[in-house]
Formats: structure tokens, C-alpha cells, sequence
């Protein structure tokens, strides 16, 4: 969970730092990448679960 936690902690302050340099803050681009990163997490973790039974 921790590293799930920096990936998007990471997601979020590359966005800042890009908007900073670019002026361009698309929320909409970073909402659906965290929304992927977590989906794409879930559906590891379950697969995990079943590989180990």
C-alpha cells in the first residue's frame, strides 16, 4: 500500500511541477491516470490472491 501511496504522491507533484513550467494544469489527464494506477493495482492484487491459492 505504501507504494501505491508514492506513485501517486509522485503522479501528483510531477503534475504541479509540470504546470509550473508549462502553465498547463489538466486535471482531467492526472484524475484518470491516478484512476488507471489504482484500477491497475486492485486488479493485480486479485490476481495475486489467486495465483497464491
Amino acid at each position: 500500500m505504501k507504494a501505491i501511496f508514492l506513485v501517486v504522491l509522485g503522479v501528483i507533484t510531477g503534475w504541479i511541477v509540470w504546470g509550473l513550467f508549462t502553465g498547463d494544469f489538466d486535471p482531467v489527464m492526472v484524475f484518470i491516470l491516478v484512476l488507471g494506477i489504482s484500477i491497475g493495482y486492485g486488479i493485480g492484487k486479485k490476481e495475486g490472491a489467486k495465483s497464491m491459492s
